[in-house]
């Protein structure tokens, strides 16, 4: 009726000298019940209090020189043939890896690598009853360099797992799972890195794993941190793999929320002169294939984001950078529901520049939802977020780092089906990195992808609002310096091959080019150009279905400044499409491709601004069939900015419009058509010249 504590861990012994401490291995600790080869019955397990189990490595510290590695060994809970193990309590089940530390100068931390934690069934037939929380970890930290001048040890984490490997097993908890492969480096005056191991909850055969009370999944690094001012800097963090997969017909069961996570983080320090590590996001995913099925009653949060570290002024002056990593929630052939919200983010940060020369770059990963010969079912919010973010320019004379978006998709291939009770957000926006203190600048912002394609048969249903947004924003410029460019990405909605995309309320898409602007002084700002937002169908049998209104805008706007050059702005490109499919948009329709060019607040000129396209057409292949149920309007205006005493910038229209183009196709328009392509030249507000206005082309 007590407790069960079983231990195998491994000490490394000290070294007092300018040695190496010794090492620790964790042992290997096994309780379970039944086993994988013979059958039988009646062979049961039950603890009715909590059980712990540690097989842990931990190495020795270091007076003088190099702290021992610690690593971890294996530890598991589990049932086998004819078993039933049952833990009433928690259960706690470690292979941790601590490396050890260092007190000298010129030494380093020991490397922690982490072991293995098992929650399994080994066996056909094998049963696993928890009656409260069960924790997995195969952790590791590196050893800390304790000392001005130590380097911390290295991390990487082990394997955590929640697993059934036979045939007819089943594996219940009642509490919170929590299954985690963290890895943490050690701290000194340059950080120890660390890489995330792998965080599991699977079938690999048939069976049923029930998780009752939620769960949550971590295999993320995080680089250790900088302790000494004037030297060193944060080491790099890097995401390992954290999922959760049934496979060969099993099945997972979850109550509750999950919460998975393979992030990549460097560590920022409030010291000064100190470098910034990197931080890589890993792999994090939800996925079933070969007849797996997966039901989640509550939300899904699935993560692999990175987010560099901050630079103070130390190192090469360049704050570390910021990677998104690989993010899914994907069926293949079978089922996946979720009743609440679900959320894939693989966003990339980079860090701050506070007193060195540029904010780390953020660029965003891969955010999808995706289907094969399979449904994946959403109850709720439907979200994919591939953000890059520039680090800020806080102080120094240097710039924002650049902000690059990523790749933000739903899309469904063979057959597979996609259902979103709700809304769907898809973000691949580029913010360039803020200047902020005097003399700063502001980064670059590079737009990224949006997409929601059906091909091959597959089907998308929205029942909500659809919000797709591949923008860029330039950083602004502090007084004395420049604003970031912008370039808009490539937000699409695209039916190839029988696809069918159903889109039941309001259609937002956005892939706006805005350069920052120019707070005081004489800085430039920089040019802006907008991407491209399409909605095409291309294949025969496709067919793209808005129920609503559609607003759909590439816009360049570039920023204002005060006597410096002031960018130019350009339009880019924004369409509705078929070749051969068919497209219906009931509600309002519009589109604009229109530039604005940013104004001069003292004595420059404004900036010229050049409109882009804007189409409603048939083309390619030809035979597309095209509705419009109310108003169609599109737009590829170009704007001057205006001058105080400067010359105000010239404005030249783009080109809106729609029909064949040099095949058959069929329109059918339930509203108003607007079509213009103006140009105006900026306004010369005090002195100067007005600027030139060119009309551009509508045509039909």
């Amino acid at each position: 009726s007590g407790n069960l504590n079983a231990v195998a861990n491994g000490f490394g012994s000290a070294d007092y000298g300018s040695g190496t401490a010794g090492n620790g291995f964790g042992g290997q600790v096994s309780v379970a019940a039944g086993n994988s080869t013979a059958a039988g019955t009646g062979n049961a397990l039950t603890i009715f209090g909590s059980a712990t189990l540690n097989a842990d490595g931990f190495g020795g510290e270091s007076a003088f020189g190099r702290g021992g590695n610690g690593t971890g060994g294996t530890a598991a809970f589990g049932a086998g043939i004819g078993g039933t193990a049952g833990v009433l309590g928690n259960l706690l089940v470690t292979g941790i890896g601590l490396g050890g530390a260092t007190s000298s100068a010129t030494g380093r931390g020991g490397d922690g690598i982490g072991g293995r934690a098992f929650a399994q069934i080994f066996g056909a037939g094998g049963i696993l009853n928890a009656g409260a929380n069960v924790t997995l970890q195969g952790l590791a930290n590196g050893g800390s360099a304790q000392t001005a001048g130590g380097i911390g040890g290295d991390a990487t984490g082990g394997q955590a797992q929640m697993v059934i490997n036979a045939a007819g097993g089943s594996l219940n908890v009642t509490g919170i799972s929590d299954v985690s492969a963290l890895a943490s480096g050690g701290q000194g005056t340059i950080g120890g890195n660390a890489v995330g191991g792998t965080a599991l909850v699977n079938t690999n055969t048939s069976g049923v794993i029930t998780l009752g009370n939620g769960l949550f999944i971590s295999a993320g690094g995080v680089g250790g941190s900088a302790t000494t001012s004037g030297q060193g800097g944060s080491g790099n963090g890097t995401g390992g793999t954290a999922q959760i997969a049934a496979l060969a017909n099993g099945a997972i069961n979850i109550t509750g929320d999950v919460d998975i996570n393979a992030n990549g983080a460097a560590f920022s320090s409030s010291l000064t002169g100190v470098d910034g590590g990197n931080g890589t996001g890993g792999r994090a995913s939800i996925s079933q294939n070969t007849g797996g099925q997966i039901t989640i009653t509550g939300n899904a949060f699935v993560a692999a984001t990175g987010i560099g570290g901050d630079n103070t002024g130390g190192g090469d002056g360049i704050a570390g950078n910021g990677l998104g990593g690989d993010v899914r929630i994907a069926v293949n052939d079978r089922s996946i529901s979720i009743t609440g919200n679900a959320t894939t983010d693989a966003r990339g940060t980079g860090g701050a520049s506070i007193g060195g020369v540029r904010g780390g770059n953020g660029t965003g990963g891969l955010a999808n939802l995706g289907a094969g010969a399979g449904t994946l079912a959403i109850g709720a919010i439907g979200t994919v977020n591939a953000d890059g973010t520039g680090g800020s320019a806080i102080s120094g004379n240097g710039s924002g780092g650049i902000g690059t978006g990523g790749q933000a998709i739903i899309g469904s291939i063979v057959g597979g089906i996609i259902q979103i009770g709700s809304t769907a957000e898809l973000s691949a926006q580029g913010f360039g990195g803020q200047g902020s203190g005097v003399g700063t600048s502001g980064g670059l912002g590079d737009g990224g992808d949006t997409q929601i394609f059906a091909q091959a048969n597959g089907r998308v249903t929205v029942t909500g609002e659809t919000n797709m947004n591949s923008s860029a924003f330039g950083g602004s410029g502090a007084a004395g310096g420049n604003s970031g460019a912008a370039t808009g990405g490539f937000a699409s909605i695209l039916s190839l091959g029988n696809g069918q995309i159903a889109l039941s309320q309001n259609v937002f898409m956005s892939a706006q080019g805005l350069s920052g602007v120019v707070r005081d002084g004489a800085g430039n700002s920089g040019a802006a150009t907008g991407g491209s937002a399409i909605v095409e169908s291309r294949d025969s049998g496709g067919a793209i279905t808005l129920s609503a209104n559609l607003v759909a805008d590439a816009i360049g706007d570039s920023g204002s400044a005060f006597t410096g050059t002031i960018g130019d702005a350009l339009g880019g490109t924004v369409a509705v499409q078929a070749q051969s499919g068919s497209i219906s948009i009931l509600g309002t329709t519009s589109l604009d491709a229109g530039a604005f060019g940013g104004n001069s607040l003292l004595t420059g000129n404004g900036g010229n601004a050049t409109g882009g396209r804007t189409a409603a057409v048939v083309f390619g292949t030809g035979g597309g069939q095209m509705i419009f149920g109310n108003a169609l309007t599109m737009a590829t205006n170009g704007i001057g900015g205006s001058a105080q005493t400067g010359n105000g910038g010239s404005g030249t229209g783009g080109l809106t419009e729609t029909g064949t183009i040099g095949v058959i196709g069929s329109f059918n328009f339930g509203g108003l058509i607007s079509m213009v392509a103006n140009g105006t030249g900026g306004n010369a507000l005090v002195g100067g010249n007005g600027g030139a206005g060119a009309g551009g082309t509508s045509r039909i």
